[in-house]
């Protein structure tokens, strides 16, 4: 077989699984590809902590044995792919993106990683991250030792965090998927800054087992694709209930068969609410639930759990201020580097009417994001 061309490593993993069945792609040539380009441009994303290529090759020479006889484990099969650099990977570092971890070493895979091991899938890389996921708080971009993602499509701009690695990684072609983790916006963000597909799992869907904890009610794991569709075959394969991991549930995810569902048509010209993506999503197995908008009445008689809250948006005209109390902020566009992630602000006391921690930050413009 000839080497894969450049735009081989773009191609979405579907595209790549029909390949590799194929036997007009080899996975072992596939998986130098994407080593070499780990290599080569990597580092000028700031993407990279560990190339993984003795296990890379190792997996892919199986793979290409595997689908040569006829034995196909799925459609990951064959495919490289990255993980973020909390998740524990056997006898190789696992630095948390913190100077301390550096030299860190687990003796075995973290749960998503072996169940990415057994459908096929062939790991290339350890990608970047903030620090300790942003666990200690971080207002610039570059709080990682290797420095600052950088998003493929103008490396003045930040890829996003905390999986600033994945997000810069897959947009760039250095790996046909990634995975990621999320506590608050760390798969969304970088997906939104990277141009990616990024799915944040409902909490339970996807073991945490050897992934570093941050908040331990709220970390997720999830896939950051090139594609929707991508990101379905590899929820398939990294889902379910793991005896290892309490909080799994026993939900298998089954994306629909490819050109099952036809796309959405374009909505119609009418300023009247509607959802004409509604067939395609039930195709999808999507289920309506019935839902009403929170109103400032809801913010002030909310729970005290912080779980329990309606999410927060900038309140209307004469709202509580309830509604801008929340530990968390979403950036709402990309941050260029150089430039603080977050506004700088002191705290306030908070309105002795607000259940919360005690501290509130000031109203802001909502342009800079949301609470």
């Amino acid at each position: 077989m000839a080497p894969p061309g450049e735009d081989v490593f773009f191609l979405s993993v579907a595209e790549l699984s029909r390949k590799l069945e194929a036997r007009e792609i080899s996975p072992v040539a596939l998986a130098e590809g994407a080593l070499d380009r780990l290599e080569r441009l990597g580092p000028g994303f700031g993407a990279v902590v560990t190339i993984t290529r003795d296990r890379a090759l190792a997996e892919a020479k199986a793979a290409e044995r595997e689908l040569a006889v006829g034995k196909r484990r799925g459609p990951l099969h064959g495919v490289p792919y990255g993980v973020k650099d909390l998740l524990a990977t056997k006898g190789i570092p696992t630095t948390w993106g913190a100077t301390p971890y550096r030299t860190q070493v687990f003796e075995e895979d973290a749960t998503v990683v072996k169940r990415l091991h057994d459908a096929g899938a062939v790991l290339v890389g350890k990608l970047a991250m903030v620090e300790l996921a942003g666990g200690m708080g971080y207002n610039n971009a570059d709080a990682s030792f290797t420095g600052p993602g950088r998003t493929p499509w103008n490396t003045e701009y930040w890829s996003g965090g905390s999986s600033s690695g994945p997000g810069a990684a897959t947009a760039a072609g250095l790996v046909a998927f990634s995975i990621g983790s999320e506590t608050s916006g760390s798969i969304v963000t970088p997906a939104a800054f990277s141009g990616v597909t990024g799915l944040r799992p409902t909490y339970g869907r996807v073991s945490r087992h050897g992934a570093m904890a941050l908040c331990w009610t709220l970390d997720k794991l999830g896939p950051m694709c090139r594609s929707a569709e991508d990101c379905g075959l590899v929820m398939a394969a990294i889902t379910g209930k793991d005896p290892l991991d309490a909080t799994s549930l026993p939900r298998p995810f089954r994306p629909a068969p490819a050109g099952a569902c036809a796309p959405p048509p374009p909505p119609p010209p009418s300023p009247r609410l509607a959802c004409p993506c509604a067939p395609w999503m039930r195709c999808a197995g999507a289920r309506p639930l019935p839902m009403t908008s929170p109103g400032p009445a809801d913010w002030r008689a909310a729970s005290p759990s912080p779980f329990a809250r309606p999410e927060r948006r900038p309140p209307p005209s004469g709202a509580s201020p309830r509604a801008w109390t929340s530990p968390c902020l979403s950036i709402s566009r990309p941050t260029r580097l150089g430039t603080p992630r977050t506004p700088r602000r002191r705290w306030r006391p908070c309105p002795p009417s607000m259940p919360s921690s005690g501290r509130c930050w000031p109203a802001a413009p909502p342009t800079r994001g949301y609470w």
